[in-house]
């Protein structure tokens, strides 16, 4: 019943929070807070729901083997989908605060130096556009980052066999990045939030907090010794993964005002381009047509085949 309703209940309901959330993609409220880590980070957690929590309920609480392998393989799963969250979150806020620095240093007369490319002015984000403020420089350099750390937390727990030292190896690497992520949420001005970006960081970074204070709780007190403490155990991924769903999905979309509205179909540039379509043409002609004005440069300019489209 337990995995029955991991796969039927909720996994439904996070497919269907994530669609609700990709529906909207094109509104500016969404498409400026990088849905698509969004989504991504969705994934990891439909991973620990789908495929950890059953996997690990078959072997730590029915007993179902005492093999190492079966132990490893959910301690890798665990680990490959907890620090993708991890990391996936503070990428993300990483470049929503990049992206909001670097707009307000355009507006503050710094668009001279996207002109002139030897001039960067004294702006850092200017200057490390390319860097740490290219997205796919800094996805590589995570993603080693992230592969490194989840070999070493399955090797940990394969030499040790042991889950209070996983662990504690685990709140070692999420304690710093959490505190970095916590920085960066104190750097984003609220006057500027127009989209609600730090209510919902805000909002995750506490859920985040209380499901690592819930895991050191559950370790410390060793409510893996028994069935239904292991069962509480285990369910603090859980709850954190639908929270965490909750939060990145209905509750944005509900503060933006999104729920209930009809969803854009494209994109802003898109829609903005359809509708305010103009194609200028111009006809230099030489005739001394009635129809036609020159000047004294005797340039002429056809009225008739002087052409403004406009399409919806």
């Amino acid at each position: 019943s337990y995995i029955g309703i991991l796969w039927l209940i909720i996994t439904p309901f996070i497919i269907y929070c994530c669609h609700r959330l990709f529906q909207y993609r094109f509104h500016p409220a969404i498409s400026n807070r990088f849905w698509k880590a969004s989504l991504a980070l969705e994934i990891a957690v439909l991973g620990i729901i789908v495929i950890n929590r059953p996997l690990t309920a078959f072997i730590f609480l029915l007993k179902y083997t005492d093999h190492i392998v079966p132990f490893a393989l959910s301690t890798l799963t665990w680990a490959i989908f907890y620090y993708f969250i991890v990391f996936g979150y503070a990428f993300r806020i990483w470049f929503l605060r990049y992206k909001t620095q670097f707009s307000l240093e355009i507006e503050e007369k710094q668009w001279r130096a996207i002109i002139n490319k030897t001039q960067w002015g004294h702006s850092w984000y200017l200057r490390h556009i390319n860097t740490y403020g290219n997205q796919r420089w800094m996805a590589i350099r995570i993603f080693i980052l992230y592969f490194i750390i989840v070999i070493a937390h399955v090797a940990i727990y394969i030499i040790t066999f042991d889950n209070t030292i996983s662990q504690g190896f685990l709140m070692l690497v999420s304690v710093p990045v959490l505190l970095f992520e916590l920085y960066l949420l104190c750097r984003i001005n609220k006057a500027n939030d127009v989209f609600f970006l730090r209510y919902e960081l805000n909002c995750i970074m506490i859920i985040t907090l209380l499901a690592l204070v819930a895991t050191v709780t559950t370790t410390v007190l060793k409510m893996d010794e028994k069935w239904y403490t292991d069962l509480i155990s285990d369910n603090v991924g859980v709850v954190y993964g639908l929270l965490f769903t909750i939060t990145q999905t209905i509750v944005v979309l509900k503060k933006c005002r999104l729920l209930g509205q009809e969803p854009i179909r494209i994109s802003l540039a898109d829609h903005t381009k359809q509708k305010f379509k103009v194609n200028f043409k111009s006809m230099l002609h030489l005739t001394d047509d009635s129809n036609d004005f020159t000047d004294d440069n005797h340039l002429a300019v056809s009225n008739q085949h002087r052409e403004r489209k406009y399409s919806a």
